[in-house]
């Protein structure tokens, strides 16, 4: 198992981020945005019918632009809503495709995720993993492709090895244990 939203948002620097998040959760405006929204607003693109993400991300760029023009849904929200999933779904499409296809990847382990370990990286990890500096977090997405592809026993011996933990410290040492428990090693990319 692994896990999208974290090994997006959190395996990537904050810039870089943005432009790797699964389109789902980039449609959706960031938390603090939203709170600061009316309350009729806060779902947003949230509650458009489940497979039309998936549906535009197969898409060329034209068939999503008619898509779009011809979806009363996607008519129906706010013009800001609107750019914004348009900007976002030209991010997407500017990826390149081995970047499109490890989000997609990431995307299905991450709806594979029960609600309790979604909300355990949301609550708890995610602001624990901003809160690291920038060059901390690229040591810990180091010895998460490190572990990428070990059965059980290897990873442990690995996480329990002193050579291989080198020169992090506790709360990094716990935030590689957590994210490999969580299996997000299968998704760094």
């Amino acid at each position: 198992m692994g896990v999208v939203l974290l090994a997006v948002a959190l395996l990537a620097s904050a810039g870089q981020a943005q432009a790797q998040q699964p389109l789902r959760r980039r449609m959706l405006p960031p938390p603090a945005a939203v709170n600061r929204l009316p309350k009729a607003a806060q779902n947003g693109p949230a509650d458009l019918p489940p497979g039309w993400v998936e549906q535009l991300q197969s898409m060329t760029p034209a068939q999503q632009q008619r898509f779009l023009k011809n979806n009363l849904r996607f008519q129906s929200l706010p013009p800001q809503q609107q750019a914004l999933i348009r900007r976002r779904l030209r991010a997407w499409n500017n990826l390149p495709a081995d970047q499109r296809q490890a989000l997609l990847e990431r995307q299905q382990i991450w709806e594979q995720l029960p609600p309790e370990q979604r909300q355990q990286v949301r609550e708890s990890l995610l602001p624990r993993w901003q809160s690291l500096p920038a060059p901390r977090r690229q040591v810990i997405l180091g010895k998460l492709r490190e572990l990428r592809g070990l059965d059980a026993s290897q990873r442990n011996a690995k996480l329990n090895d002193e050579n291989f933990l080198g020169n992090m410290n506790p709360e990094e040492r716990q935030m590689l244990l957590d994210l490999s428990n969580l299996g997000v090693m299968q998704a760094a990319g």
